[in-house]
Order: C-alpha cells, then structure tokens, then sequence
C-alpha cells in the first residue's frame, strides 16, 4: 500500500465548533483489480451554522465546504470497489484526526458504504466486517460525526483522487506535502519512487490526471442521462 499525501492548511485552534467536510472515494479496475483510494478535508465555510443538524443524503453541492486544507491517495494494490472505498473513508477519518479535527462531516458516492456506516444495512462481505468495524472505532474519536450519501458529480474531487492513486502505484513511500520544499514551491517528498518530490512537471501531470478522470466521471453520467431520457 503507497500513499501519498497533501497538507495546504492546518486547522485553526479556536473555542468556536467548527465542521469540517471529509469527502471519499475508492476505484477498482476490474473488482477486484488495481485499487486505489482517495479522500480530502475542506475547512468549514464561513457562514456554516455551527449547530447544523443536517445529516439526510444531499443532493447538492450547495453545503460543501470551504478550501481543501488536506488530499490523501493511496495505492491498494489489488482490491474490490468495495473494499477500496472503506479504506478511502479509514484514510480520511485517521488524517482528520491527526489535525485534531472534532466535528466531521462526511460525504461519499457509495450508498453501501454509507448506510452500513450510519447501521442501516448489515455487512455481509466477510472482508468488510474488519473494515467497517474500524470506521466505528475510528466514529468515537469524534465529538460529532454525520455521514451523508451524495451522487457521483459531486464527489469527482476523490474519484480523481482514487484513479490517480491507481496510476501511480508504481511509487513507493510515504509523501507529504510540504510548503516551500527543496524545490521552491512546495511539493511532494519522500523517498524512493518515480520522482514525485515536488517538481512543477509532476505537479502538472498530476493535475492533469485528476482533470481527465473528473471529466470521464462527467462525459460518463451525461450518457446515462440521455440513455435514461431515450428510454422514455
């Protein structure tokens, strides 16, 4: 397993309650086949009430939160869709944690994973079990924890996360972002690898990559839309 991840920000420690957004995804060429998993931490926005009790599916954008402060991707290896999106959500939850983040909000496209989080289905896949057993230990470590369902074009910024995961497999360690690197501009650094230590090349592909697949998450539901629309 290879992750890869970038920190923008850390979390202001203030009195007020703030509510951050972690969003998830995983991807799996095949399922199971080449897996990866993606999750990233907005910042809460600033007119976001503090005592929102909203935890229904959305169906919107419109309660998204404010700037990415943290993007984690993470290489599987060979895993099911399934499997990769528990691991999207572990990581997420466990780099919230690490930035002393108490009030989350969690949003993701798997409606399995989600309402086996929330209690409502059962999990029946037995590699599941140990997986969503780590979700609920890793739910106490907050003060307040929400989950919500929300449809695919909503989440494109962790699927391209996923799939980019999924290509660069190849590299090896640990890499974390950090501001005004060897290289000038900040940048991904650790040991081993293909070069992903902060080189603005890098960070273009890269960039590149997450565009090309939340474009092909788009082109793909604009399809299924017509396709729905022409069966009427």
């Amino acid at each position: 397993m290879t992750t890869r991840t970038k920190t923008t920000k850390t979390p202001p420690t203030t009195g007020r309650r703030l509510r951050y957004v972690l969003e998830f995804d995983g991807a799996s060429r095949g399922n199971p086949g080449p897996a990866g998993a993606g999750a990233l931490i907005r910042a809460p926005r600033g007119d976001e009430a503090e005592d929102d009790d909203e935890d229904d599916d959305e169906d919107d954008d419109s309660r998204k939160g404010g700037e990415i402060i943290k993007e984690i991707c993470t290489s599987l290896g060979v895993a099911t869709v399934n499997e990769a999106e528990y691991h999207a959500l572990l990581t997420g939850l466990k780099a919230a944690i690490q930035l002393g983040v108490q009030d989350i909000k969690v949003r993701g496209d798997s409606n399995l994973i989600v309402s086996q989080v929330k209690g409502e289905w059962k999990v029946k896949e037995p590699r599941l079990i140990p997986l969503h057993a780590e979700c609920n230990e890793m739910k106490k470590k907050f003060r307040r924890f929400d989950i919500a369902h929300v449809r695919r074009e909503f989440n494109k910024d962790a699927d391209a996360l996923a799939n980019s995961a999924i290509d660069d497999g190849t590299h090896t360690n640990d890499y974390e972002y950090r501001n005004g690197g060897s290289s000038g501009g900040g940048g991904f650094n650790g040991g081993g690898g293909e070069g992903l230590g902060g080189g603005n090349v890098n960070a273009a592909a890269r960039m590149l990559r997450r565009t090309h697949y939340a474009n092909i998450a788009r082109a793909t539901l604009c399809t299924m839309r017509f396709a729905r629309i022409a069966l009427l």
